[in-house]
């Protein structure tokens, strides 16, 4: 996976690179976890314990690393999981993620908090595409949002299940940054310290016509990165339930997955009702 254009040659040199062109609240925003980031560090230590006993003399020379999941042949067992807001890391970020997992031969997922319209992503990219659904206090309007998916033509819905209040990420109180967007002082100076992104990203957006939606929200909740979406009824949905799965299982025809599970029994309750993957997940620590 090295790039030698970027001088990157593992994913450390990679987020070392963002932390460069990055102003420091939105690359805190992407790489750090909540409150003490007990989880975040657990989350490492985990795959750093994994220990691989090799066997030698057995013939390599032809390799092959892909898979066949929910029905489709892919080139490795990896997919892009769904990231809230990469349009604002990088111009049209979106569609560069779901270009490069096309080449790559992997699934791309889309999250619902993205600047990038699911159908533009199906237009202009096509590939083997996901779409990541929250949950929200007003059931209607996640319907909407998978229903909207459904007509667009996602190959898998993912619904989050692991976060029903929204978390305490202490370090965004600290260096200022919030999604909406807001300005201060100290964000503006950030912004101001790190002109690549300032005038890569956030000019250029201005220049083609202003700051972008949310562009999956439904129409009546759609609101610029610098506004707050429509009161409670975009809040997270703080009484979902498995009732909730069993009906988006009724309303979405194709792959449903759920993402955040982390207990052998609430994965048996996914699969009693019809659920055909799970996402082990604890939000990268973020929750």
């Amino acid at each position: 996976m090295a790039d030698r254009t970027l001088g990157a040659y593992n994913i450390a040199d990679l987020r070392a690179l963002a932390q460069k062109r990055l102003p420091r609240g939105l690359f805190e925003f992407m790489d750090r976890g909540c409150e003490d980031e007990v989880s975040l560090r657990n989350n490492r230590a985990a795959f750093e314990r994994i220990k691989l006993r090799p066997r030698v003399l057995n013939d390599v020379s032809k390799r092959d690393q892909s898979i066949t999941l929910f029905g489709h042949k892919q080139n490795m067992p990896v997919a892009i999981a769904p990231t809230g807001t990469p349009g604002i890391m990088w111009y049209e970020g979106e569609l560069e993620l779901a270009r490069a997992a096309k080449k790559a031969g992997i699934p791309f997922t889309l999250a619902t908090t993205t600047l990038t319209a699911m159908e533009r992503i199906i237009d202009e990219v096509g590939g083997r595409l996901w779409f990541q659904l929250y949950m929200y206090a007003d059931r209607s309007l996640s319907r909407w949002i998978a229903e909207r998916a459904k007509t667009a033509g996602y190959e898998a819905l993912i619904m989050t299940v692991d976060s029903p209040t929204f978390s305490n990420r202490e370090y965004n109180l600290r260096n200022g940054f919030t999604i909406p967007i807001t300005y201060s002082a100290k964000n503006i100076l950030d912004v101001m310290g790190h002109p690549r992104w300032m005038l890569g990203v956030w000019l250029r957006y201005l220049l083609e016509g202003g700051l972008p939606l949310f562009e999956n929200y439904p129409p009546e909740v759609k609101a610029r990165v610098k506004a707050a979406p429509m009161g409670r009824a975009m809040k997270l949905n703080d009484a979902l339930n498995w009732d909730d799965v069993r009906e988006m299982r009724k309303l979405w025809p194709r792959t449903l997955m759920i993402k955040g599970v982390l207990s052998p029994a609430d994965a048996a309750i996914a699969a009693d009702c019809g659920v055909d993957g799970i996402v082990v997940s604890n939000h990268g620590g973020r929750v």
